[in-house]
């Protein structure tokens, strides 16, 4: 229960704090567009790629892999938390009678105090156990920023002089290398900021990676504003350049935020130890009163004094400080964390550059079709740049469910949870289905007016409607990605990833030059079909995936359709005798109320026989 009130709860703050920096951001592109003009927008696009793949190849998987590590190392903890909640120390019946009698001196003293004195050790090993959970947690945090801030400060200094070579060679213009060079310093806030978050994340604490995104938002939009009406009142106007100081100032203020959070966090969990609460408690219920003997009471602080330092001699055996075992600790970590990273690594920067050759390699594609060059390019816009941001909309729901599942499902695998596990991915499989499915019949139906509605353009319509039937897909894969990699197959989704993209670069090649962009469409298609299949056999045969897929898939299906027939019928029948908004407005509470009808009386059985 508590791990589905963490899911919930978490999702819904990411998603809020995401929607909140979405919109932010939409009304920053608007102001950018009104007043620095789409020649330098273009000029700070151009840029973003290069930094992308710099960001990839110095921490890529390192955030993933940190969330990870520290969620496999904080389940001890969480264990031991359980195992004292279910068993509060309980002594039997005959000792606790023993006991009884030898305080009323109705019996001698036996020999079980050595039993009750290992007893008392119990909880001093538990916390022992928490503190080594603890240090593991702190060594994963530790491991990824000497993994990823030297090479960040490497990438930092190779884009800073080599910006000229790139600007000039790969970006075909000269005026985007002092961009570059400016953007260079923004390398080791991110991967710091982005190391944090994953042990924010691994630890379960949604707060400062969900406020972060939104302060990062907030200075950059308030700092570009700001400078922008102050060089107007200069008569310098800024462009591109204050949008790349923007950024930068953004990432620190990201980073600085999290590492305050963390120096907070710190300090609490300092303030909690048992073992300054212990002397802390020691100090103040010392007796001072005149009628207490001092030799009793020197003999008590005496007592007190040497079991913490008992205890804290052990816990600080238990922190290697000598130098060779503390490589050999951190080669070993760094191995495993590298292992994880790799493959997430590689796998950021080869989408990055083939999404770079697909953006070049379309509009070519779209020429010989028969298209011009212009409209080769307007429709290629119109694609990336309306359509599919709609269709990945809702991917802010399952993106925040998605960092949410990672540390969750490795901390369950790492305690052997198996049934958790497969509880976790089946309720995840049907959200994903129900979303998908409500948003496939959702932009089918109603994709034309979404289209000339938010972007006056008949053309995106067209393209929501017809990227519908990826929708299911898409959402799916999300969440069931970030699964696999808490359970360690990071490597397989590398592999379909490239398996997807080499299909879609055949139907680049072969399909769209006879059908066009509707060649395209069936690229995307079947990359993400082709990646759905592999996940859930992966996930089945492994059996962690127990549900009947082809039966959930119906179950979804028939919702989406009955509620397309009923806005269907209702459009025939008084389409033509209420305005247009509100057909749209009452279709969409029609299809609303008949999907949630229809598919909650066909998920009931199902819920019944769970019950």
């Amino acid at each position: 229960m508590n791990q589905k009130r963490y899911l919930i709860k978490g999702t819904l703050l990411l998603t809020v704090m995401g929607l909140l920096t979405r919109v932010a951001g939409f009304f920053y592109k608007i102001f950018l567009s009104r007043t620095i003009g789409a020649a330098e927008i273009g000029l700070y696009q151009m840029t973003i790629p290069v930094f992308s793949f710099c960001t990839a190849l110095c921490g890529g998987g390192i955030q993933t892999a940190v969330s990870r590590f520290v969620a496999e190392a904080l389940a001890a903890e969480n264990a031991v938390a359980c195992e004292n909640a279910r068993k509060p120390d309980d002594i039997p019946h005959r000792e606790n009678t023993q006991a009884a009698k030898d305080e009323s001196g109705q019996g001698e003293l036996r020999p079980t105090q050595s039993k009750s004195g290992q007893r008392n050790h119990r909880p001093a090993k538990k916390e022992l156990d928490r503190k080594r959970a603890r240090i593991r947690a702190s060594h994963a945090l530790l491991t990824g920023l000497l993994l990823s801030v030297p090479a960040s400060v490497l990438g930092m200094v190779l884009l800073y002089f080599g910006a000229d070579l790139i600007a000039r060679r790969f970006l075909l213009e000269e005026s985007c290398a002092g961009l570059l060079k400016v953007m260079a310093f923004s390398l080791p806030f991110s991967t710091v900021h982005g190391c944090v978050c994953g042990y924010f994340m691994g630890s379960k604490k949604v707060l400062p990676p969900a406020f972060s995104q939104f302060i990062e938002q907030m200075v950059r939009i308030f700092f570009v504003v700001s400078a922008y009406c102050l060089s107007l009142q200069n008569g310098t106007a800024g462009g591109a350049r204050l949008m790349v100081l923007g950024q930068l100032l953004g990432e620190a203020a990201c980073a600085i935020f999290v590492l305050a959070c963390m120096g907070c966090l710190s300090r609490t969990s300092t303030a909690k130890h048992p073992l300054r609460a212990q002397s802390h408690s020691a100090k103040h219920s010392m007796p001072t009163q005149s009628n207490i003997p001092l030799r009793s009471s020197l003999r008590q602080s005496g007592t007190t004094l040497r079991s913490s330092l008992r205890q804290s001699g052990t816990v600080m055996r238990s922190i290697p400080f000598h130098p060779g075992a503390a490589f050999r600790r951190f080669r070993s970590s760094a191995q495993k964390m590298l292992s994880v990273s790799l493959p997430l690594g590689l796998n950021r920067m080869l989408m990055c550059v083939l999404q770079a050759i697909e953006a070049s390699l379309l509009p070519q594609m779209l020429q010989r079709a028969g298209q011009s060059s212009m409209e080769a390019i307007s429709d290629y816009g119109t694609l990336t740049g309306m359509a599919m941001p709609m269709i990945l909309f809702p991917t802010a729901v399952t993106s925040a469910l998605g960092m949410l599942l990672l540390p969750t499902v490795s901390e369950a695998h790492s305690l052997q949870q198996k049934k958790q596990v497969t509880q976790t991915v089946n309720a995840t499989f049907m959200g994903g289905l129900i979303l998908g499915s409500f948003c496939l019949g959702l932009f089918l139906l109603f994709g034309d007016n979404v289209g000339y509605i938010l972007f006056q353009n008949s053309l995106a319509g067209i393209y929501i409607r017809r990227l519908a039937l990826i929708c299911p897909l898409i959402y799916i894969n999300t969440t069931m990605m970030s699964i696999l990699h808490g359970l360690d197959r990071s490597a397989s989704i590398l592999l379909w990833n490239l398996a997807g993209f080499a299909l879609r670069f055949f139907c680049i090649l072969r399909l769209v030059p006879l059908l066009g962009m509707n060649g395209y469409l069936w690229g995307l298609l079947l990359d993400d079909l082709l990646v759905s299949v592999c996940i859930l056999f992966t996930l089945r045969r492994a059996s962690w995936l127990t549900v009947s897929v082809p039966d959930l898939f119906v179950k979804m299906l028939l919702p989406a359709i009955t509620g397309g027939g009923a806005v269907l019928l209702f459009r025939a029948a008084i389409a033509q005798k209420i305005p247009p908004m509100a057909v749209f407005a009452v279709s969409g509470g029609i299809y609303c109320l008949t999907f949630s009808g229809v598919g909650w009386a066909l998920l009931w059985p199902d819920r019944k026989k769970e019950a």
